[in-house]
């Protein structure tokens, strides 16, 4: 469906952009625009099949009651006579951010071009994952964005704390094994005060530690010439695997010298 629809979509255009520049002073917001435009009409906004819908019936709204035009837009030919038969230029579309689904087709895309062989890898680098994420499909139509974003089922390895050199402090890091289908990785968490886990202070001059182990999911940013950074974590759903058998495993494949390091941080324990 998906391809089906990119390949039916000439170009995309940014409607708030669009209101912006046709229709100031308009709100950009879709509830507001249906409140001010459509308010006889009932929609379950949030819904992709409504939000459709109302945006097109806000859209011929908008178009009918305005009568002066400076020139044809991306979307309309205003006035054939005087401005031509030809729509405006499509300025491209960029992304500030992109979340993906866990588990989703983008994942499952980039987990493959990592690891073709489908067998349990464990990768140290990630410094080509963003130049992957951009070949997907929809980046033929619209910029990639500089900041991508999703979810991943991991485990902690460590928590512990780290003494700073010279002037800086010593600091908390929360060190994870983190996985895309049978790609894994390691990652770390730099919490702050505000950070929590299960409704406890990540801060190790609480008191808590999260034992080694403990599944987990993480929230992941991904920006280019930038390291994986970890936004949070949260409880783990993926219980039937134990870290101790992930480990396993990608000893038996092969990876029991790049394990060390995760092995070494869990007897340290």
């Amino acid at each position: 469906m998906e391809a089906e629809f990119l390949e039916t979509c000439t170009h995309f255009v940014n409607f708030q952009n669009y209101l912006k520049e046709h229709f100031v002073g308009v709100p950009v917001g879709l509830p507001d625009l249906v409140k001010l435009f459509c308010s006889d009409v009932s929609y379950r906004l949030h819904c992709a099949g409504d939000d459709a819908r109302a945006t097109q019936d806000v859209f011929f709204k908008l178009h009918s009651k305005k009568t002066v035009w400076d020139s044809n837009t991306e979307l309309v030919v205003t006035d054939k006579i005087k401005f031509g038969p030809q729509f405006a230029h499509v300025k491209r579309v960029r992304l500030n951010f992109i979340t993906y689904d866990k588990g989703g087709k983008e994942m499952r895309f980039l987990s493959s071009k990592i690891n073709p062989q489908l067998t349990p890898k464990l990768v140290d680098n990630m410094g080509d994952w963003l130049s992957i994420l951009n070949t997907l499909p929809l980046f033929e139509k619209v910029d990639p964005p500089p900041c991508h974003m999703f979810e991943a089922c991991g485990w902690v390895t460590r928590h512990h704390l780290v003494e700073g050199d010279g002037d800086e402090m010593t600091k908390t890091i929360v060190e994870l094994l983190c996985c895309l289908g049978k790609v894994y990785f390691k990652v770390k968490l730099y919490p702050d005060s505000k950070s929590t886990f299960m409704k406890r202070k990540l801060l190790l001059n609480t008191g808590f530690t999260i034992p080694s182990g403990t599944p987990v999911t993480a929230r992941l940013q991904l920006k280019a010439g930038q390291e994986i950074r970890v936004m949070y974590i949260k409880e783990g759903v993926d219980r039937e695997r134990t870290l101790a058998e992930v480990l396993a495993k990608l000893v038996d494949c092969g990876d029991d010298q790049v394990l060390d390091a995760i092995t070494a941080g869990q007897a340290r324990l």
